[in-house]
């Protein structure tokens, strides 16, 4: 069984998901069976959120099997897009192979059309962020580690963040880079 908690930002709400998260770890535990408890919140924070919120760092580590980063960007409409040259000065310094000067000659963007209401958009699409708790996370939960040091760790062993996934959207021609920088811009550290 996996129990899923979605945007706890409350006292209050955290309250009830701290009773929810302290039965279904004491649950899985008592079982003898591996918890699986998943927390879909954002990023490395929600350790040291929950932590915050009065879960124990050890029910924290042991029950949390990872935490799922969602955020959503428009997508490219298929009746009007187009493929542009970038210019380098136009691609964020994280832009896969701009350090490199390797970056694609080849991005996407929508010119507008009636089938878009000339927004060059139709439809949206996620971007997603993974971490996965393994026993070296496990660890720096347990000692309370702040959440950058746990993101770190993650990144270290190599966690896709929000950002990268976004830019793999952009060069897939699924979505733009000004999408991409719009909802990850205060991801950025």
């Amino acid at each position: 069984d996996i129990s899923e908690f979605s945007s706890v930002r409350a006292t209050s709400t955290g309250g009830r998901a701290y009773e929810a998260i302290n039965v279904a770890a004491f649950n899985a535990i008592s079982k003898a069976s591996k918890p699986t408890i998943a927390v879909i919140s954002g990023f490395s924070s929600a350790f040291t959120r929950l932590i915050d919120m009065g879960v124990e760092p050890f029910l924290v580590s042991s029950t949390v099997e990872g935490v799922l980063a969602q955020r959503l960007v428009r997508t490219i409409c298929s009746g009007c897009k187009t493929a542009y040259e970038p210019h380098i000065g136009e691609l964020p310094a994280d832009f896969p192979g701009v350090a490199e000067k390797s970056y694609p000659k080849a991005l996407y963007k929508g010119a507008g059309c009636r089938k878009c209401h000339q927004t060059g958009f139709k439809g949206r699409t996620g971007i997603h962020e993974l971490l996965v708790n393994t026993d070296s996370l496990k660890d720096l939960i347990v000692q309370r580690v702040n959440a950058n040091t746990i993101r770190a760790e993650a990144l270290k062993q190599g966690m896709i963040t929000l950002r990268q996934d976004g830019w793999r959207k952009v060069i897939s021609g699924t979505t733009t880079i000004e999408e991409v920088a719009r909802v990850t811009a205060a991801d950025l550290f």
